[in-house]
């Protein structure tokens, strides 16, 4: 049995909801740039997680041709 704390309920306008498992992960981040964000009460494993999603549909896009032919 999965702990509520370990799950992330994802909502997508019009999708229905799913319940991902979470894994408990350290992280090292620049102490300032954390304490900012702390500062502005950001939730940090979310912020972490969306940049991380980002991040990796970027890179799974295909390239793009640098020149297109006229």
């Amino acid at each position: 049995m999965v702990q509520a704390s370990y799950l992330l309920c994802t909502c997508n306008k019009g999708a229905p909801m799913t319940v991902q498992p979470r894994k408990p992960t350290n992280l090292s981040l620049d102490a300032d740039f954390l304490a900012q964000g702390r500062g502005f009460k950001i939730n940090l494993s979310r912020a972490v997680q969306n940049g991380l999603r980002a991040a990796v549909a970027h890179l799974r896009r295909p390239p793009r041709p640098l020149f297109t032919a006229a």
